[in-house]
């Protein structure tokens, strides 16, 4: 909360703007993000502030509109994260080296609980987007490193919940979107495509990258938009998740993933 104070006194002037987004899901996932954004002519900055009951975060970028068809940024991000049992019935991971040995459970040999280290992600990207008529589409390519401090060489650790297969690596991340705005309270439909491939290991070499591939989503998006300030968008994720994540073959299955729901308050 002193966070999302300090963000807002710094940044809450006549030249800037504030937007708050409460996601959820049928996943069962909850956040809330705090985003404040300021312009200087080509060039915007842009800090993310986010809460979860498992985590929490702080993430700042910098874009440059390099062109009206290219932008181009770079940033960071940081987030604490803590797992435990609410009344004993479901474990929730927010942050957590992975030591399963047990196919069989996959809740065996989450190593680490209640405040439990921090996760860091330095970017750069660039992304270029082209309306036409009523259409509209971008493309984004990012190179990231992203990295958890309990872990060393080849180890595996959970992140917000996912399946506990990531590695401190170097990764390419990409999103396609390709969208339909319209003059109702139905503003926008769209399809997203995006993936994210780890590349290299820079603790112990490309070697002890693990061979998962792209984990791949397909997203089908439609935006409502209430009024100039609230609208909801709802999302239908369709991923391919790894079937069973410590075998050494890494068969990926496409299924469906969930479907979120994104309320966004334009302040």
């Amino acid at each position: 909360m002193k966070v999302f104070i300090f963000i807002f006194l710094l940044l809450n002037s006549a030249y800037a703007s504030m937007d708050s987004y409460l996601y959820t899901s049928t996943y069962g996932e909850m956040s809330y993000d705090l985003v404040a954004r300021e312009r200087y002519g080509d060039i915007e900055l842009k800090v993310d502030n986010s809460l979860s009951p498992i985590w929490a975060g702080i993430a700042g970028d910098i874009v440059y509109s390099a062109a009206p068809f290219l932008s181009l940024s770079a940033g960071s991000q940081l987030n604490i994260g803590w797992n435990y049992h609410p009344l004993g019935i479901v474990e929730l991971v927010g942050l957590g080296l992975n030591k399963r040995a047990d196919a069989d459970d996959q809740d065996d040999g989450v190593n680490g609980w209640g405040l439990d280290g921090v996760a860091y992600n330095i970017h750069v990207g660039g992304t270029l987007q082209y309306a036409w008529n009523r259409f509209i589409a971008q493309i984004y390519n990012e190179l990231n490193y992203f990295a958890y401090t309990r872990a060393e060489g080849d180890d595996l650790w959970y992140y917000l919940g996912d399946e506990g297969m990531n590695q401190n690596t170097f990764n390419h991340r990409f999103t396609t979107f390709i969208g339909y705005t319209m003059p109702e309270k139905l503003d926008l439909v769209g399809v997203e495509f995006s993936g994210r491939l780890p590349l290299y290991n820079a603790e112990s070499g490309s070697g002890s990258v693990r061979e998962i591939g792209y984990k791949m989503d397909i997203s089908l998006m439609a935006n409502y938009k209430f009024n100039d300030r609230w609208s909801l968008m709802t999302i239908l994720k369709f991923s391919n998740g790894l079937e069973d994540p410590i075998t050494s073959e890494y068969e990926r299955t496409w299924g469906f993933d969930r479907v979120q729901f994104v309320f966004a308050w334009r302040m």
